[in-house]
């Protein structure tokens, strides 16, 4: 199956650290409106259950604090890889997330790269807001 490719750059008013901070917190999940639990499986791994009835497995692969985080996902319908890179700008953050990503079923590869991109928007708008009104 093809892989997919999903990429945005964004700016977050909110100084680096604390994204990076809420970014890794990944026992802090109350921001995250589409996760109804985080189950951490050890340092580098852990399970989020979110509200359309997934788990995906996350294992962190490589980091450098406060400039970049991969990951290695897995679910019953996706796998992939995800970067995040970091950049501080004055007042802002500059975050770029890159997600590589392959169906388990023919039937879902052509909607993957909406369902990706759709699932990213969620996440660096509950990110946002998280980090301007906290």
């Amino acid at each position: 199956m093809a892989e997919i490719q999903v990429q945005k750059k964004i700016m977050i008013r909110g100084r680096l650290q604390k994204v990076w901070d809420t970014v890794i917190g990944v026992n802090k999940y109350g921001w995250r409106s589409n996760v109804l639990r985080i189950v951490v499986l050890n340092d580098s791994c852990f399970e989020e259950y979110d509200t359309e009835e997934l788990i995906t497995r996350f294992e962190i692969t490589d980091y450098e604090k406060n400039a970049s985080l991969d990951l290695e996902f897995e679910n019953a319908e996706w796998f992939g890889h995800c970067t995040m890179l970091f950049e501080e700008e004055d007042d802002y953050t500059v975050l770029e997330v890159i997600l590589e990503t392959r169906s388990r079923k023919l039937t879902l590869a052509p909607i993957l790269k909406k369902t990706m991109e759709k699932r990213m928007e969620q996440y660096l708008a509950d990110l946002r807001y998280e980090i301007q009104t906290s």
